[in-house]
C-alpha cells in the first residue's frame, strides 16, 4: 500500500499557534535622529571644514549669511575694551589688521 505524503503534512500542527506580537518602529524617533545627525554634520562642516564648504555656497541664499568682510581690525577702546570690527577705528587709535 502506497502512502500519500500530503496527508502527513496536512496533519502537522504547530505547537504554539498564538500570534506573534511585533514591535512597531518609532518613526518620530527615527526622524528626530536623522535630523540631529544632519544638523551635527552641518555644524561640523561649518566650523571645521569652512574652506571646503564656502565654494559650495556660492550662488545660494546661504552665501548672504556668511561673513563678507575683507578686513578685520582689532583695537582697544578708550575704556580698555577690545574691539574687532570690519571698519578701522577712529583716527589716532592704534590698531591691528587681522586679515
Amino acid at each position: 500500500m502506497q502512502t500519500d505524503h500530503r496527508d502527513k503534512y496536512q496533519q502537522f500542527e504547530f505547537a504554539d499557534t498564538t500570534p506573534v506580537k511585533t514591535r512597531r518602529i518609532p518613526w518620530k524617533l527615527v526622524i528626530a535622529l536623522a535630523f540631529a545627525a544632519a544638523l551635527a554634520a552641518g555644524a561640523y562642516a561649518w566650523f571645521f571644514e569652512r574652506d571646503r564648504v564656502m565654494p559650495l555656497l556660492e550662488g545660494t541664499p546661504l552665501q548672504k549669511v556668511t561673513p563678507t568682510a575683507k578686513h578685520i581690525y582689532k583695537w582697544q577702546g578708550p575704556d580698555g575694551t577690545w574691539n574687532m570690527t570690519d571698519r578701522p577705528p577712529p583716527e589716532g587709535i592704534p590698531y591691528e589688521q587681522l586679515r
